[in-house]
């Protein structure tokens, strides 16, 4: 415990020692009062890992979804080809049925336009890849 300018003492040892160097810390907290060049609040990253990436695929849907590098990526290259499907629609393909999934099947109506974007992209769908 240490004295504080708010009262007699303070239960956080957080080594503010005046009311000046309190709102100099909030300030700096603050992304508009940051001088240029001045670290931030670390960010957080969008490049998370899918639990597609690192484990093997074993159903149709994780197979072609990893050929595309991921979910994320296959949701930019089907609305690149026109057809404008969130992320967690890709998602559910992968899941149960019983939790609200698609058994691990993508939907025929879906197949042609993978396809299409899979030639896009540059990338080789084998019918290994689609049967099982």
């Amino acid at each position: 415990m240490e004295n504080s300018p708010f009262g007699a003492r303070c239960h956080r040892p957080c080594g503010v020692r005046s009311i000046s160097s309190l709102l100099d810390l909030v300030a700096r907290m603050n992304p508009k009062n940051r001088k240029f060049g001045e670290p931030g609040p670390p960010k957080r990253s969008r490049n998370k890992v899918s639990k597609l990436a690192v484990c093997e695929p074993t159903n149709q849907a994780e197979r072609i979804i990893q050929k595309f590098g991921g979910p994320i990526p296959m949701a930019e290259a089907l609305s690149a080809v026109g057809y404008n499907k969130r992320v967690t629609a890709i998602y559910k393909w992968t899941h149960d049925r019983d939790k609200g999934g698609a058994g691990g099947m993508i939907p025929n109506s879906v197949h042609a336009i993978i396809r299409r974007a899979a030639r896009l992209q540059g990338i080789l769908l084998t019918p290994a890849d689609w049967y099982d």
